[in-house]
């Protein structure tokens, strides 16, 4: 009886490891991978139209892809999951072109510039993105930035309010409107890589694309190591949030033609993104949140952009 119970024993330990082996095969013949970059062929087609580069890299290594002017529909659809009531869909006219920075700016790179590093987790601080500032620091980092490579600053500081000329060809944060219209890259999924459900399908389009939750071993990562978007545009889901330049508000009634949004709001400036610590449904395009511009978060940064310049480029016809 007892060599019959052992030998019941060892058969349970033998088919427990073989189904633990099973599962460990199937889960990485399920697994994900990110996907080689696929250049949307829009935007190679009309930076040779204008003769402009689809790419430059900077003084800081930064590399700033080109994002044409266009139209698209800015929020989410009301079958979205994880939708907000913020987010009512509406179309938005970019008619503009612009450049915008393929990474978050990273901790290296804002210590080149301001000569401090205020971010919550150091170690690997050449790749992982900067956090922790406020937003006038944000904004400062573009200022000092442009005057180094001799462009002309986009921001002034009038008392305790700060101006924005964006007709300028220095660094500046984008617009609510360009970030949103430059994480699509074309797509209207709640995702650039796809669909958020089913959910098992939604799960493996944002872990191609983000840093978040279920990915990010909680903590902030290196840039530009999971899957961009058609316009070459990395991390734009999850890692840390992004401010924008905008006040945040409800969006307009109607088709928007000025982008800058309101003078001001209460309830702070708009950020974009999501971040490591979110979970699926705030890493969406769509997900909009505000943040306090005085008070630092250790999971918000930044990215920056830059108007193309001469001056009538600002309104060009959309692409076609």
């Amino acid at each position: 009886m007892a060599l019959n119970l052992k030998k019941s024993n060892s058969i349970a330990v033998v088919a427990l490891i073989a189904g633990g082996l099973l599962v460990l095969i199937g889960w990485y013949a399920m697994k994900p991978s990110i996907q080689p970059f696929v250049q949307e062929p829009g935007q190679a087609a009309y930076a040779d139209r204008i003769g402009l580069p689809i790419a430059t890299t900077n003084s800081l290594g930064m590399v700033m892809r080109l994002i044409p002017p266009g139209t698209y529909t800015r929020g989410s659809p009301l079958d979205e999951r994880g939708r907000r009531q913020d987010e009512r869909q509406h179309t938005v006219h970019i008619t503009h072109t612009f450049y915008m920075a393929a990474t978050e700016t990273t901790q290296r790179q804002y210590e080149q510039v301001m000569g401090v590093n205020p971010s919550s987790v150091t170690d690997g601080r050449e790749k992982v993105p900067v956090d922790s500032m406020t937003f006038g620091e944000a904004l400062t980092f573009c200022n000092r930035l442009s005057e180094l490579e001799g462009l002309e600053p986009v921001y002034e500081q009038q008392g305790n309010v700060w101006v924005a000329y964006h007709e300028r060809d220095g660094y500046r944060l984008p617009l609510e409107a360009e970030w949103e219209y430059a994480a699509r890259a074309t797509t209207e999924e709640a995702f650039y890589t796809g669909p958020i459900e089913p959910t098992y399908q939604g799960r493996r389009n944002l872990w191609r694309a983000a840093w978040y939750t279920a990915t990010s071993r909680g903590r902030p990562q290196a840039v530009g190591l999971r899957e961009p978007n058609g316009w070459g545009l990395y991390d734009m889901l999850g890692n840390v949030w992004e401010y924008c330049w905008d006040w945040y508000a409800e969006y307009p009634l109607t088709p928007e033609f000025d982008l800058r949004g309101p003078s001001r709001s209460n309830q702070g400036r708009v950020i974009r993104g999501g971040c490591w610590y979110d979970k699926i449904e705030r890493c969406r395009v769509a997900t909009r949140r505000f943040h306090f511009p005085a008070d630092p978060l250790n999971v918000l940064g930044f990215r920056v952009a830059r108007t193309v310049i001469p001056p009538e480029s600002w309104i060009m016809s959309p692409l076609e």
